[in-house]
Parts: structure tokens; C-alpha cells; sequence
């Protein structure tokens, strides 16, 4: 899999414990815990919500960085932004 600048900074920003929301199969919204990477694929546990609205309730070990459209409920591109404005406060 070619890591995409999208991935690359999914991959650069994420840390345990972070909630990633993500798409899946068919264009389904998830969200999942990030509990750590196998390989080019992200691991998780389900969320509250991802499992109130009928998502599995098991671990998932496959998402795909390129999926990732928030982490901590914050848009990829713009939590970077953050990260680096937090940093010179």
C-alpha cells in the first residue's frame, strides 16, 4: 500500500489511546479507540457511539490510515495546525 501525505500524517499525529473516526465498507462513519498498528493497517475499540448505532463490538485491526477523516473528533488537517499552535503557547 503507498502511504498517501494523508496516511503519513494520520500515522504522525495519532497516539494510544486517540479516537480516530474513519469510514468503512460502503461508506459507513465509525469510530474506534486506537490501540495500536499492524503492519499498514490501524487497530481499535469501538466506541460508545459506533456501537449504540450497530457497529461491531469487536476490535477492529483494519483500518486504513487513508480513512481517517478525525482524530479526537478534530479534522486530520486542522489537528496538526493545532498540535503546532499548542506547541509555541
Amino acid at each position: 500500500m503507498k502511504i498517501t501525505k494523508h496516511a503519513a500524517r494520520v500515522r504522525r499525529m495519532v497516539k494510544l489511546g486517540d479516537t480516530l473516526t474513519h469510514t468503512r465498507c460502503l461508506g459507513c462513519i465509525e469510530e474506534h479507540i486506537y490501540t495500536g498498528i499492524e503492519g499498514n493497517w490501524l487497530r481499535g475499540k469501538p466506541t460508545a457511539d459506533t456501537l449504540r448505532l450497530g457497529g461491531s463490538m469487536y476490535e477492529a485491526n483494519d483500518i486504513s490510515p487513508r480513512n481517517v477523516t478525525h482524530i479526537n473528533r478534530v479534522v486530520v488537517e486542522a489537528a496538526e495546525f493545532l498540535a503546532e499552535v499548542q506547541k509555541i503557547k
